[in-house]
């Protein structure tokens, strides 16, 4: 098995947050792992962006909303990965513009894709300095991307079924990390830097994450050969981790980077507007589906147009009132 040197110096320890998101867990690195990248991506934006870095707890928090969004739109799953092999044999080739579907979403996955357009909306979120938006926008984005460091989002054996190693998904993103302690623990971010070509970035992350898939397989190969195939014993978890800790930790540590990045990206092409502070909350609503989480800026907005439209009405039949009033008096009683 191939294994990948990882920098052991400037630990940045994170078992506080995962303990408390380890209490769910759904699917794409699990919400724990997901709350994780998104805190990291937060605390690693460049020091002139420093602000951002208030919101890394709601950010955290909101970090694995796209998973439930999956339960209520249909085209929210496919966002979330891409079947590399549907492009071809190494090294693939996925054409930046996506023709639009007829019948439903796309089947061999739409995250790269997802990620551009979640991007436009949250550079324009930050133009328009709406934060509350923009905090939303950035949880989501944050998930994508965590996603596509996420070797199995990338191939369509995501499950192992092509090679009996049936279950992996799940076991390897969401229960190793909840059995196995020192996996709280995540290497510090390379710093952020500003993206010139987002596209050629997405790209690259998903190319480099396609061939790992192999050594967690292989780890899984070898953990369940060492357990006598108990894949539900801590032994099994406990191997497994051990042979694949290396690819696990560095593409965490990989995605809060890329993330953190993104973020900065968005932010100098919006014109580094000022950062207030964050929101005391925000939806958990999906920003793709509806209206359903308006800012609280335009949910205000729309309360005084209704409040004015009310006086109106009220102002409007106080007069009509008075000027019926009016021509009774003035009319000559009836013979």
């Amino acid at each position: 098995m191939v294994t990948i040197s990882m920098q052991k110096h400037r630990i940045l320890i994170l078992f506080p947050l995962l303990f408390i998101c380890m209490t769910f867990s759904v699917s794409g690195w699990g919400g724990a792992i997901h709350a994780v990248i998104n805190e990291a991506a937060a605390q690693n934006v460049p020091e002139e962006m420093s602000a951002w870095r208030a919101y890394a707890p709601l950010l955290a928090e909101h970090g694995a909303d796209p998973d439930f969004w999956k339960r209520d739109d249909p085209a929210e799953p496919v966002r979330h990965f891409i079947d590399l092999e549907h492009y071809g044999t190494p090294p693939f080739e996925i054409p930046r513009n996506l023709s639009p579907l007829k019948n439903g979403a796309r089947r061999e996955g739409e995250a790269p894709w997802a990620i551009m357009d979640t991007m436009e909306r949250l550079t324009e979120a930050m133009r328009e300095k709406d934060w509350y938006q923009a905090a939303r926008i950035a949880a989501a984005i944050g998930h994508y991307v965590g996603d596509t460091h996420q070797p199995l989002h990338c191939t369509v054996n995501y499950d192992g079924y092509q090679t009996g190693n049936a279950g992996i998904h799940l076991r390897w993103e969401v229960q190793m990390p909840r059995r196995i302690g020192s996996a709280a623990t995540v290497t510090s971010p390379e710093p952020a830097v500003y993206i010139t070509n987002l596209w050629n970035c997405v790209n690259g992350w998903i190319m480099e994450a396609w061939p790992l898939c192999a050594n967690i397989l292989q780890a899984d190969n070898e953990a369940r050969w060492a357990s006598r195939n108990n894949v539900e014993s801590q032994y099994y978890f406990f191997q497994l981790w051990e042979k694949s800790q290396d690819v696990f930790l560095r593409q965490i540590s990989r995605a809060a980077a890329d993330l953190s990045s993104v973020w900065y990206t968005a932010w100098v092409d919006a014109g580094r507007p000022e950062i207030p502070p964050p929101p005391r909350q925000i939806s958990s609503a999906s920003i793709h589906v509806g209206r359903a989480a308006r800012s609280p800026k335009e949910e205000n907005r729309k309360g005084a147009i209704a409040v004015l439209a009310v006086i109106g009405a009220a102002g409007l039949i106080i007069i009509i009132s008075s000027v019926f009033k009016q021509r009774r008096q003035n009319t000559p009683p009836a013979k």
